[in-house]
């Protein structure tokens, strides 16, 4: 009987779990774990973990067979080669992986989720990651982007050579059913805003501080990892300028981000580098008013039901949110498709996507 192929995913982000590729780590090692359990894929699955999983109880991977990601050094001078994984297809989850396959009988498959460094490094960082990446590419068997952006600014700035390119939309965790719980620092009788994601400067999240002095009436959360330079200077701004209707808190459990979504009167998302734009999606799916910026992604992710802000200047924000806000519930069944449509970005079509082009790529 002939051997069953193996798929390897490299889920390295496992070891931080608060950002949106720790995120996406977490779901799929939940969902693959459950389809290699099941037995339905044709093929076996294994994980590439990180090494601080290397002592935990990982009853949630039962069924699944586990490696271990060694110390960058260890791959620098090519210590231990042969500890590799030996599988027939190696899948980076996103462009940062730091391991890969040596054996040439291993496919890649290599998913790029944006090139945020372009826009974000000096020129000479930006030559040496461009030259990695397409290190990379020549090297995969087929590559995947999560929106059409992140694909045509890849044709732009990289050599895909003719590989095999898929766009593959990411998944998004269905929302409205699960457990929430109201925050300690929600302020009572009061609406709010709300914003979530990592503290850096291409959230631009410190726009919204002169937006908020045009609402007093209403408060705005923002939540995310703040113990940054960029969150430092947050905070000293909303000191100095005694801005009092602004809350910065840092990393909250979901149950909490539920809650905000769910009750929000609007998702706020000025963001200037996104491949995707994860919080458009589960906040559309309670439908509620999204804006955002019209860079990179955010237009196409938003589909027309997103509210563009065409330029991030403070009253042009601030007119286009008086604009919708209050007209956003009166056209219930827009209301509705928007709901639909953020719905569709579900794990399931995603993993499935992903399962038929594992078989693909391995030929069976």
């Amino acid at each position: 009987m002939s051997r069953r192929k193996k798929v390897l995913l490299d889920l390295y982000n496992l070891a931080t779990p608060n950002c949106g590729f720790g995120q996406i780590a977490i779901n799929y090692a939940k969902l693959f774990a459950e389809i290699q359990r099941a037995g339905t894929a044709g093929f076996d699955i294994a994980f590439l973990l990180p090494n601080s999983y290397r002592h935990k109880s990982l009853k949630e991977f039962d069924g699944v067979e586990c490696f271990f990601k060694e110390t960058t050094l260890h791959h620098m001078f090519h210590i231990i080669p042969n500890q590799l994984p030996k599988v027939d297809l190696w899948h980076s989850i996103n462009q940062f992986c730091e391991v890969y396959p040596q054996s040439p009988n291993t496919k890649l498959l290599f998913t790029i989720h944006d090139l945020n460094y372009l826009f974000e490094e000096s020129p000479q960082t930006v030559a040496k990651l461009s030259k990695q990446m397409q290190q990379r590419i020549d090297q995969a068997s087929c590559v995947t982007f999560i929106s059409n952006f992140s694909y045509q600014l890849s044709r732009l700035h990289l050599n895909l050579r003719g590989k095999d390119t898929r766009v593959i939309y990411n998944g998004v965790e269905g929302l409205v059913d699960k457990p929430m719980e109201k925050p300690f620092f929600v302020k009572e009788g009061k609406p709010f805003f709300f914003c979530i994601g990592q503290f850096m400067p291409k959230k631009n999240f410190h726009l919204l501080l002169d937006v908020m002095k045009h609402f007093p009436d209403r408060e705005l959360y923002i939540c995310g990892e703040s113990h940054t330079e960029y969150g430092l200077k947050m905070f000293k701004r909303i000191n100095e300028e005694k801005i009092q209707n602004v809350t910065i808190v840092n990393t909250i459990p979901d149950t909490e981000r539920v809650w905000l979504f769910a009750n929000c009167e609007a998702y706020l998302f000025p963001s200037i580098g996104e491949g995707f734009g994860l919080p458009l999606i589960e906040a559309m799916q309670f439908g509620k008013p999204v804006f955002c910026s019209e860079a990179q992604s955010l237009p196409e992710i938003g589909n027309g039901y997103a509210y563009i802000w065409h330029t991030l200047e403070t009253n042009q924000m601030v007119q286009t949110m008086k604009e919708n806000l209050d007209n956003h519930d009166k056209d219930q069944e827009s209301i509705q498709r928007m709901k639909d449509y953020a719905m569709s970005f579900s794990y399931k079509k995603h993993i499935d996507s992903y399962l038929a082009l594992y078989r693909e790529l391995l030929g069976s």
